[in-house]
């Protein structure tokens, strides 16, 4: 056997007496000090149990490519609840990855350090960091970074991915949620910054370019949740370097206490030499007294963004050098108390900056969201913005991964508008399995909000529930294909950290027509974040992460001699005795009347006949 090939298991475990030689979770290293790095080889694993852990994690050796070196949140029963790794405000970094490659570092809870929550450099190739949540803490006029990547040169040299970042209210600490400097070759994409620290001190960004060449910034959602009038910016690039792009596409970028400020800026500063450019595309961005402020930028290339400034500013702000007119199109401005572009002292309506030369394609208009004030920047049928982008034949995908374009032409925004499929044909009808499921869960609430859920069958909404820190049963029900293997997917849906507590929710079981499933059998997965396949691990009963546990539950688990079936053959009478803790009620309701039934002893729901399913209404 070729030893150079077994990839090898090891274990960290805080709950044992003694550190072990890391082989088996009774035998487990103690802390993440007690690694010891001269036994793992590239491919192998580290897995770290619940808990929490008041030491950081330092990265001490390199794969190889295709053989990572993976360190992750354990999700074995018995050690799959939050690895938290705890600065308590006073240690620099929760992972240090200096000079280290092929490293994957995936699903931690870090809090309360005085610089980052990870912090990477010298990286050259491989680095990938993924399913983190870091948490500013307070630690006083110092840095509490969510992400400092520095250094890093190469293609993909380092990838930080579907993460999130959060804050306190108020500290004087710089809480930029994504810092990257001196960098060539690294991506930040679909991660979640959410600030909400009203102190201006630190100049707190959603993203903080410095000195960069090409950076990828895309799919990325960043919200100033905070007071702030000044400061606390989306994005802030600066000085990027000549031959260099910042790549920013698909993001959106909400800022609307931002009345005095930029809320996303290119910019080379006065005496920097060099001069790289800034490739604006398909980003959707509300406030800022200049929206988009480009400062001494000449080659900046701006495509397909709707633009939103506060009342007052300017969508586009042009200063310090000219910007070939060729490079605007495509861009919505909707600036009902402001203005489209302030461009080197002359302020510009749409129709005179177009005359121009500038914003071919370009309109001045209402974008018409789904729902602006609760954050929702998707399009709705009736939005102008569809179809009316110009083509960006490498812009391939939207903010959530839809196709672009799906329409007659791209859309402008983070988002496609898709439009719903056509209805298929009228199919005989099937027969059906009226399904009851049973959701036992509780959750652990944040900024006094409980867990909410969604319950899906086959990805069609059945039901919600808000889950409390007490277990108890959520009781829903539909018809489906009888004989047909079926998925029932319970969605967790408001993941977040509200001032260092920590939201999540509990499966215990889910029960389909009287058949129990454990969270952690073999026909149940977790699909973390959006609910596409592409990070799916094992079933789990915690839920530390947004996502949704999938049951791929077979076909015997939808007979179709169900209640319903027992309700069609019997007369109302015959029905009655068969189900002894039934009202009566005519056969003509049988529908509905079999939710009855299945529900009798339930206070969590109530009917809806016209759909003849549950909604649950626990709090």
């Amino acid at each position: 056997m070729d030893s150079e090939n077994i990839m090898t298991t090891f274990y960290v475990n805080n709950a044992v007496s003694t550190s072990g030689n890391g082989t088996s979770w009774s035998s487990a290293w103690k802390n993440l000090s007690n690694i010891n790095w001269s036994a793992v080889q590239a491919g192998d694993t580290i897995e770290v149990s619940g808990g929490t852990y008041r030491e950081g994690l330092t990265v001490g050796k390199s794969g190889v490519a295709g053989k990572p070196i993976t360190i992750m949140a354990s999700d074995d029963a018995g050690h799959n609840s939050a690895v938290i790794i705890d600065g308590q405000n006073a240690r620099s970094n929760g992972v240090t990855l200096y000079g280290r490659n092929h490293v994957e570092v995936d699903g931690f809870d870090i809090r309360n350090h005085t610089n980052a929550g990870v912090s990477v450099k010298n990286a050259t190739a491989g680095v990938v960091i993924e399913n983190n949540k870091v948490f500013s803490g307070n630690p006083g006029d110092t840095n509490a970074r969510g992400y400092d990547v520095r250094n890093s040169v190469g293609e993909n040299a380092v990838i930080v991915r579907k993460n999130s970042y959060s804050t306190v209210s108020d500290t004087l600490a710089q809480t930029d949620g994504i810092w990257s400097s001196a960098n060539n070759g690294v991506v930040f994409e679909g991660n979640r910054i959410v600030i909400s620290n009203n102190n201006t001190n630190g100049h707190s960004d959603g993203f903080q370019s410095y000195q960069d060449h090409n950076v990828t910034f895309r799919n990325n959602y960043i919200e100033q949740a905070n007071s702030a009038a000044t400061d606390n910016h989306g994005m802030w690039i600066s000085d990027t370097r000549s031959g260099g792009t910042i790549k920013v596409h698909n993001n959106v970028v909400l800022a609307p206490n931002l009345t005095r400020d930029s809320a996303v800026t290119h910019w080379h500063s006065e005496g920097w030499g060099e001069k790289g450019s800034i490739q604006f595309w398909g980003n959707t961005v509300q406030g800022g007294r200049r929206t988009l402020n480009l400062d001494n930028t000449p080659n900046a290339d701006v495509k397909n963004n709707i633009l939103m400034p506060a009342d007052g500013g300017h969508a586009v702000m042009i200063q310090n050098g000219s910007i070939p007119a060729a490079n605007f199109k495509g861009n919505l401005v909707w600036a009902p108390k402001g203005y489209v572009v302030w461009n080197n002292g002359s302020t510009q309506s749409m129709a005179d900056w177009q005359k121009a030369g500038y914003n071919a394609g370009g309109l001045a208009a209402d974008p018409k969201f789904v729902n602006l004030a609760g954050k929702d920047v998707h399009l709705t049928s009736a939005s102008p913005a569809i179809d009316k982008g110009v083509l960006l034949s490498s812009l391939t995908t939207d903010n959530a991964g839809t196709a672009r374009p799906q329409g007659n032409g791209h859309d402008i925004g983070a988002f496609e508008y898709k439009t719903a499929a056509p209805a298929p044909a009228p199919a005989p009808s099937p027969t059906t399995s009226a399904t009851k499921i049973v959701v036992n869960a509780h959750g652990a609430p944040a900024g006094g909000v409980n867990a909410k859920f969604n319950l899906l069958v086959d990805g069609v909404k059945v039901g919600e529930g808000t889950a409390g820190t007490t277990a108890k049963d959520y009781v829903f029900s539909a018809n489906v294909a009888a004989d047909k293997a079926h998925q029932v997917q319970v969605q967790y849906t408001n993941d977040g950290v509200v001032n260092g507590q920590d939201r999540n929710l509990f499966v215990n079981k889910v029960t389909i027509n009287a058949k129990a499933v454990a969270p952690t059998d073999s026909i149940v997965t977790y699909d973390r974040g959006a609910l596409d396949g592409k990070d799916v691990i094992a079933g789990q009963s915690s839920m530390w992460w947004g996502g949704t546990l999938v049951v791929k539950a077979p076909s015997t688990y939808f007979p179709a001699t169900t209640v319903a079936a027992k309700a069609a053959a019997l007369d109302a009478h015959e029905f009655l005795a068969a189900n002894a803790t039934a009202p009566e009620a005519p056969a003509a309701h049988a529908e509905a009347f079999v939710d009855t039934v299945a529900t009798t002893h339930s206070m969590d729901a109530y009917i809806d006949p016209a759909l003849a399913l549950h909604h649950d209404m626990a709090a």
